[in-house]
């Protein structure tokens, strides 16, 4: 109920606030201040209280002071306060939600405080507040951001932590207690120190909550990282696990209670369905190799056999039929031995057990016997090969010269395969410089066989995929040389690219980068000006003999010449003579010239046109490589110049009279074929079965080495090999080399960390 005052006391009232307005100037303009009778009317409101309530200071004075009360605050609210005030007599202090005069809200932190009058009783009551409408919204805010954080981190199907190296666990999402049996953080510190103690030890996992772990998964990256952990329903599960360090701000100090403000924030995703299936694979991988491995042993311990005794039997007296039959086993056994090799190639990519070994090689003394080997057997086909390695190539280049021949080797023969009779197979290999260090390899190898189409060029590296199925049953293999091909060749960081068209041939082509230094570019100055003179038939002059044979002679820097005419073929100087499409009075005119004359004759080996020998005359056949015409050359120009490619080295027979060989092997075969090897160098080894009898016998023989197999009965060689180490000085020292059939990734490192000083595959070359 409103109190009605007289005109004169409200004036009266009037006055005296504005001389108290004026001596509180100072805390008006930092506080809201109002007063009150007992009965809680207003009679007083400084400049700030009407500021704030937008009402005016008449409208304000004689109105009872939950005139400013917001409708959600209840009314027991305020009569707790008022029993506080007045029953205790004291101040009371609180924040207060408020309502403007035009509906605003507005949150004061204020104290009510009584005053009395002499008797003790309360004449009126004084308030003081001060406006944290800002920080209550800012803390609205917070608030309201904490919430919709925590509602998306709670939505996470990862769990995700933060922590910190004093404290421990401060904050996690709901997905934390979805896997374990804890309600709050406070329960799992009770039992736990860190997250790391629930997880189960296990290789290759994270387990420990010694210091700096988190520090250890935050500084590698780059490396997976997962925990095994068995959750609140007894179920084995895995996470992998993520580290980020973060900067807090103060405010969140202040939530978590911290003093550090460097904290970790935590990943760990649910794995466990994708590690089932990981296992698995591994283990239907290592069950695959063990299958593998078996396979090898078995099939390359009787081909050791078939092929050692048939290149025995060729150093007897053979009739031609004999020899022929010979010749297939050995080429049947080579095939089945590839067919291996690219099984267990295969399987090594496949697995990525596949590396390199990059080491410094003479390209051309490394490819030149590789791409000889064809030699033959395109002949006997009807096959033109062609050959061509750049002259100018770095003497030494870095690379795996192993898996390059291989790759080569396997193009070859494919072209060879897809190629009919009276077809070209042209191998080109040459290069170009990046730099003085560098170069770039180009291999190319073209044929005029049946042609690919762009369809069968899609899938023609796929693994066991051939151009279709006839291809297969026509021409055989198992579809997995090219793909190890363009393994290998990715590997050596490059691509192999394939260009074709059906009954045009196909081209097969790549380039890898090396180390190749330009300083190692042979020199031929020697022999830039000489003159020498190549002579053919007039419809040859084009032909493909010609032009090779050109290019290396141009290459050497050579003055070279082509004729046609016998009349013209000059004397006292280097001539070739190609005699492809030669009648027979110029093949006559030529014999009767050339017998003194310096000539090199350059034929197919089933095609011979001259029989005779005469003393400048030389004979090569096609197709011919660099180090051939280098030798030519350098008899004929370099007498006073040491030889760049280098002599070719007689190989002659070498025995060893007095060495001691100890063979540890089970298989009859395999003893009766290695005895013969090495009988043929002077030597009779002994055969043990077993590695039982292989260490019996060395405590009692002084031998200079051990051929020993891996698979023996009794005791196999590597636990045979250990044992061997641990006896005396004197024999545990002995060369022990491993001669078996198994070939698989992994085998050669077992064996060398075993005891054994190398290691040989059978069958046995």
């Amino acid at each position: 109920m409103k109190k009605k005052y007289s005109n004169k006391e409200i004036e009266a009232i009037l006055e005296e606030n504005r001389l108290l307005k004026q001596k509180d100037k100072i805390v008006n303009d930092f506080l809201i201040i109002t007063k009150t009778d007992p009965k809680g009317i207003i009679t007083y409101a400084n400049q700030a209280f009407i500021d704030i309530s937008g009402y005016t200071e008449e409208e304000l004075i004689g109105q009872p002071h939950n005139i400013v009360r917001h409708p959600q605050i209840s009314k027991s609210f305020f009569r707790r306060m008022w029993q506080k005030i007045k029953d205790e007599k004291s101040s009371w202090k609180g924040v207060v939600k408020n309502l403007d005069k035009f509906g605003n809200t507005y949150y004061v932190e204020s104290m009510i405080t009584p005053i009395f009058d002499n008797d003790g009783n309360i004449i009126e009551y004084m308030s003081l507040r001060k406006d944290i409408t800002k920080r209550i919204q800012r803390e609205k805010e917070l608030n309201s951001e904490r919430r919709f954080t925590k509602k998306i981190l709670n939505y996470q199907d990862s769990i995700i932590l933060l922590t910190n190296d004093e404290q421990g666990l401060l904050d996690v999402n709901q997905k934390f207690f979805d896997y374990v049996d804890f309600k709050s953080i406070d329960e799992f510190k009770e039992y736990f120190k860190c997250v790391g103690d629930l997880f189960i030890p296990e290789e290759e996992m994270i387990y420990s909550c010694a210091i700096d772990w988190i520090e250890f998964i935050y500084d590698k990256k780059d490396v997976p990282h997962k925990a095994k952990l068995i959750n609140k329903n007894n179920e084995i599960t895995y996470f992998s696990i993520k580290v980020e360090k973060i900067h807090a701000t103060p405010s969140r100090m202040k939530q978590y209670n911290i003093d550090n403000s460097e904290l970790y924030i935590m990943t760990l995703h649910d794995v466990t369905n994708l590690e089932i299936a990981l296992q698995k694979a591994k283990a239907g991988t290592e069950a695959k190799s063990r299958f593998l491995a078996n396979m090898s042993h078995e099939i390359r311990t009787p081909l050791n056999g078939i092929l050692g005794f048939a290149e025995m039997m060729t150093k007897t007296q053979l009739t031609a039929e004999q020899k022929r039959y010979i010749s297939t086993i050995t080429n049947s056994s080579k095939t089945l031995l590839g067919i291996i090799n690219d099984i267990l190639d295969f399987s090594k990519v496949e697995s990525g057990n596949m590396s390199l070994e990059y080491i410094k090689f003479n390209p051309i003394h490394e490819l030149e016997p590789t791409l000889s080997l064809f030699n033959a057997r395109m002949v006997e086909k009807g096959i033109n090969y062609i050959l061509y390695i750049d002259p100018y190539l770095p003497q030494w280049i870095n690379l795996d010269p192993l898996r390059l021949k291989q790759v080569i080797s396997n193009l070859i023969g494919n072209a060879l395969k897809f190629t009919p009779e009276n077809g070209v197979v042209e191998v080109e290999i040459d290069f170009t410089r990046k730099n003085s260090k560098r170069i770039v390899l180009h291999v190319s190898v073209r044929d005029s066989g049946i042609g690919i189409s762009p369809e069968q060029q899609k899938r023609i590296f796929t693994p066991f995929s051939q151009a279709d199925e006839s291809t297969t049953r026509k021409f055989g293999g198992t579809g997995l040389g090219l793909s190890i091909s363009k393994s290998f060749v990715e590997l050596m960081g490059g691509d192999l690219k394939v260009d074709s068209r059906i009954g045009e041939g196909s081209r097969f082509f790549f380039s890898v980068e090396a180390d190749g230094l330009k300083s190692d570019e042979p020199n031929y100055s020697w022999l830039k000006n000489k003159q020498v003179t190549i002579f053919t038939s007039h419809s040859n002059i084009n032909g493909y003999e010609t032009k090779l044979l050109k290019r290396y002679l141009d290459r050497f820097g050579l003055d070279t010449r082509l004729i046609s005419d016998s009349s013209k073929l000059p004397k006292n100087q280097l001539t070739w003579i190609i005699p492809t499409d030669i009648n027979s009075q110029t093949l006559k005119n030529l014999n009767e010239q050339i017998v003194h004359s310096d000539v090199v004759i350059v034929e197919r080996y089933d095609k011979k046109h001259f029989t005779f020998q005469a003393e400048h005359l030389r004979q090569i056949e096609f197709p011919f490589n660099m180090s051939i015409i280098h030798d030519i050359l350098m008899d004929k120009f370099g007498d006073e110049v040491v030889r760049e490619i280098g002599e070719k080295e007689t190989q002659e027979k070498i025995y060893f009279e007095g060495v001691k060989v100890l063979v540890a092997e089970d298989n009859e075969v395999n003893q009766m074929l290695i005895d013969l090897l090495l009988q043929e160098y002077g030597i009779t080894p002994d055969i043990a079965e077993n590695g039982e009898e292989a260490i019996n016998k060395i405590q009692h023989t002084d031998y200079n080495l051990i051929l020993m197999d891996i698979n023996m009965p009794i005791l196999g060689g590597i636990e045979a090999t250990k044992q061997i180490r641990q006896l005396d000085r004197k024999i545990k020292d002995v060369p022990i080399i491993a001669l078996t059939a198994n070939a698989m990734v992994g085998d050669r490192e077992r064996f060398l960390s075993a005891g054994m000083n190398d290691y040989i595959t059978k069958p046995i070359d």
